[in-house]
């Protein structure tokens, strides 16, 4: 599932959205399309946000004899993405 990073009006992150969304949002002239200092695509606000809710975001580190994992979990222990270094 793709998903359109998005900022308000002073370039602070806000929830992702989805690309027909950030379409429409285009059309209408709500956003602008800006790349942020990695270079990535991004659609910021020319209007105020329905809301400032974020959800929160955590990274951890497993360790093992053989391999190492990176996690990444979001709130109440969902697991979003592993990977194997």
């Amino acid at each position: 599932m793709q998903r359109v990073p998005v900022l308000d009006k002073d370039g602070k992150p806000l929830m992702p959205t989805k690309p027909s969304r950030a379409r429409r949002w285009f059309k209408e002239g709500k956003v602008k399309i800006v790349h942020n200092d990695l270079n990535i695509f991004c659609i910021q606000l020319l209007v105020e946000p329905s809301g400032y809710d974020t959800q929160s975001y955590g990274m951890g580190l497993l360790t093992g004899l053989v391999e190492a994992e990176i996690n990444e979990v979001r709130s109440q222990r969902e697991y979003v993405r592993s990977s194997s270094l």
